[in-house]
């Protein structure tokens, strides 16, 4: 305690009325917890401040004021309490109060050392129950008070009473109402309620009685006179430490000027290299500070503090703050300088398609499939009933744009599950097809497709009814529309480019000119195509140009360097999005895709593609402050696909003595059917289900999972193709076809069929020279 404030309580003169009272317990009160049987020796005193009492200083309460100021020069010093140590409780309770000492053994000291003190009057109420009950509302008060320390507490918690009755509480078969309310409470903690008679139950005994300085109790070995340091602190204020290492001035700066134990420079105190970290963390991390950027945060420091390299040192600070990389939004420009496909070099070889999805219904359709020409700039709008899967995609493909273009040579598109599955890709691969997929939550890697799709939404607003359920019947004027009129980038429309000539809107038009001739009038196609190139390149220049504008050179990464990944298209697993962090990491990077899109090496538990464009990246700076103390990043939960549900079990096996599911999954065709293992599905009705339909299919006794309706498996579709998949042959099948090598697919073909064996039927496909058979493998 400080000095002057003990001088002041040993000078305190006596109190002449109930005011002077509540002024003397008003200071005293704040030092309560540090003194023994407070509560005991200051009653005569608290009597008097009672509404209904008439102030009398009496000899008792005179003696009362005495000790109580002498008690503050006695008072043992506390010890901050260490978590991983056990606790020890002592209670005791007398006919006006009750008092606990909660202690702990420090290093190899066999003594008990208190951390902290409690005591409390009895209430008029209390002080009618019997003397059992007062000793278990001593533990009760005791075990509120400290809570936040003994519920959970690594050790169990050893309670001393001199009351013996109370070792058998939690095995007394009858309990008062009151006795078994604060056994439930006593239920949150681990105790270990011991007797030990109150003669050598002391101290907390002290606590609860008349104080008898005739027959003193048992005292801690410790009588040190309170220092400044009264509440334990562990650490110098910041001032303090400022002032610690201010005693000797540098000698490599001029000007400081040393007032009260400081170093001035100008109007500002200078912060010695030891404690700027601190002064840094003051100015930043602290909730008052609240995170600030660079320059706010250098015009908190210098409005107190300076050093010379202040500004480089708050620069660096901030930047390197965990706590800002994760939580605040980049405002720069966003990374990643355009980088344009290669132009293609003849109509309908180089595609790009996607989907216009949730549209009203018309009869019953609800998405449009949107395939582009890169080159011509041509495009098809193909209704469809829903999202199809990737075999009904394939046949719209084929019935749509190959039966009209033949085969492409590449396909750009995004990651929706038709263009990522299995089927998808074994057809592309077969059809030697090169996908291009965006990468992950980077749309704009097919920009092409996603701005026809707003031409085609932009159309449909200005001609559909207010119902908005004939789109349907529009739709192949939207497509003639957006075809005959100019494109930007090849300054022809797409039917000129694609045909050498414009369609006719308008009737006949009589012109006094004769007809020109045939060939004069359409160009030839190698001169049109290589003009049409031209125009492109220049187009595809000048969006680069314009684009760039908007944008920044991304960082330079190499593998190993760390990165941290924006969270803006994930779905995390918090509360609310909206405080969650911007940025979750850091993460390193494997390799280099491209100059714009890192392949980073992500936890096994995400399930996103780990390919991201740079502008959903921020590099990771380390801590370059030696000492410099940052909590962890919170685990975080993330998932950027959908979870795949079970429609159906159709078949079960053993491979490699572990057991297997053919699955047909809900939304997908039977190409996507896949070999899943048994502790991967989360289905037990289906499996059920089919066991009890043929039970002599291999089987375990029990099935893992929690859900009785349907069911889903958090695995990624893999594993070998099934026999049962219905592959590239069927979708190709169509009697327009031209008849050339066959394609043997097994069935079922409906997506519902029984497992085991079932009819084979011989496909025409115009793809393929030689009779090609399905395996596991693929195709041969």
């Amino acid at each position: 305690m400080d000095k002057t404030k003990v001088k002041a309580i040993l000078d305190w003169p006596t109190p002449k009325d109930k005011k002077a009272v509540q002024q003397f317990m008003g200071f005293a009160n704040f030092y309560r917890r540090f003194i023994r049987s407070f509560s005991h020796l200051s009653a005569p005193i608290t009597s008097l401040t009672k509404k209904d009492v008439r102030f009398q200083w009496s000899t008792e309460a005179q003696q009362a004021f005495e000790r109580l100021k002498e008690s503050f020069t006695q008072a043992p010093v506390l010890k901050q309490p260490e978590i991983h140590l056990p606790y020890y409780l002592e209670t005791d309770a007398s006919d006006i109060a009750l008092g606990a000492i909660l202690s702990q053994k420090f290093g190899d000291k066999k003594l008990l050392h208190p951390v902290a003190f409690y005591s409390r009057r009895l209430n008029s109420a209390e002080r009618n129950y019997n003397i059992g009950e007062k000793e278990l509302l001593a533990i009760k008060n005791a075990l509120e008070e400290w809570r936040h320390l003994l519920e959970g507490a690594t050790h169990p918690v050893t309670v001393f009473t001199d009351h013996r009755n109370l070792e058998y509480l939690r095995t007394a078969k009858r309990l008062r109402p009151r006795q078994a309310r604060w056994a439930l409470f006593f239920s949150r903690f681990s105790l270990l309620i011991t007797y030990r008679p109150g003669t050598r139950n002391g101290k907390a005994d002290a606590l609860s009685r008349q104080y008898d300085s005739s027959n003193p109790t048992t005292a801690v070995p410790n009588d040190t006179i309170l220092p400044g340091s009264f509440f334990c602190a562990t650490k110098d204020t910041l001032m303090e430490h400022i002032r610690k290492h201010s005693r000797d001035p540098p000698t490599n700066i001029q000007g400081l000027i040393p007032i009260e134990g400081f170093l001035y420079h100008e109007k500002q105190i200078y912060a010695p290299p030891e404690a700027r970290l601190q002064v840094l963390q003051h100015a930043h991390d602290i909730p008052a500070s609240g995170h600030g950027g660079i320059k706010k945060t250098i015009n908190t420091v210098q409005r107190y503090f300076w050093w010379p390299s202040v500004k480089k040192d708050v620069a660096a600070f901030v930047l390197s703050c965990p706590v800002c990389a994760r939580n605040k939004q980049p405002r720069a420009r966003p990374a990643g300088l355009l980088q344009p496909l290669a132009l293609p070099l003849h109509p309908w070889k180089d595609l790009s398609m996607d989907f216009i999805v949730d549209l009203p219904p018309s009869r019953q359709h609800t998405t449009i499939f949107v395939v582009v020409d890169r080159c011509t700039k041509m495009a098809h709008f193909i209704p469809t009933i829903g999202l199809p899967t990737a075999a009904r995609t394939a046949t719209l493909f084929i019935r749509e744009i190959f039966r009209l273009h033949g085969i492409p040579h590449s396909i750009v598109s995004d990651r929706g599950s038709q263009f990522t599955s299995r089927f998808w890709s074994q057809m592309c691969r077969s059809l030697k097809i090169t996908r291009y997929l965006s990468s992950a939550f980077h749309p704009q890697s097919n920009g092409q497709t996603e701005r026809t799709n707003q031409t085609l939404e932009q159309y449909l607003r200005c001609y559909t009814t207010h119902l908005q359920d004939d789109w349907l019947d529009i739709l192949p004027l939207a497509e003639f529309a957006y075809n005959n009129q100019v494109h930007s980038s090849t300054r022809l429309s797409p039917f000129y480019a694609n045909y050498g000539y414009h369609p006719d809107i308008l009737p006949d038009i009589p012109l006094n000119t004769p007809v020109p001739e045939v060939s004069n009038r359409l160009r030839p196609l190698r001169l049109q195509l290589r003009s049409l190139r031209q125009q492109l390149q220049l187009a595809q220049d000048n969006q680069k140009k314009y684009a760039d504008r908007n944008r920044r050179p991304a960082p330079q990464y190499t593998p190993g360097d760390k990165v941290l990944l924006s969270t803006a298209h994930l779905r995390l697993d918090c509360p609310s999005k909206k405080l969650g962090p911007r940025f979750i990491g850091p993460f390193p990077v494997l390799k280099m895709v491209n100059p714009v899109a890192a392949h980073l090496t992500l936890p096994s538990s995400y399930r996103i593609h780990p390919v991201f464009h740079v502008s959903l990246l921020k590099p990771w700076r380390e801590n370059p402050f030696p000492g410099r103390h940052t909590d962890p990043a919170p685990p975080m939960s993330v998932s950027g696909e959908e979870e795949y549900e079970v429609s159906k079990i159709l078949d079960s096996r053993l491979r490699y003595g572990k057991l297997e599911y053919l699955v047909h999954w809900k939304g997908y065709g039977p190409e996507d059917r896949s070999w899943i293992p048994d502790t991967d599905i989360h289905a037990p009705a289906k499996v059920r289900a089919f066991h009890l339909r043929y039970p002599s299919k291999p089987s375990v006794k029990r099935t893992r999972g929690s859900r009785l309706g349907g069911g889903s498996c958090h695995a990624p579709l893999r594993g070998p193709l099934p026999v049962q998949t219905a592959m590239l042959g069927e979708v190709l099948y169509s009697p327009e076809i031209p008849r050339g090598a066959s394609l043997q697919v097994p069935g079922p073909q409906d997506g519902e069929g029984e497992p085991g064996d079932a009819p084979r039927r011989r496909l025409n496909s115009p793809f393929f020279d030689s009779s090609c058979t399905q395996t596991e493998e693929g195709f041969t």
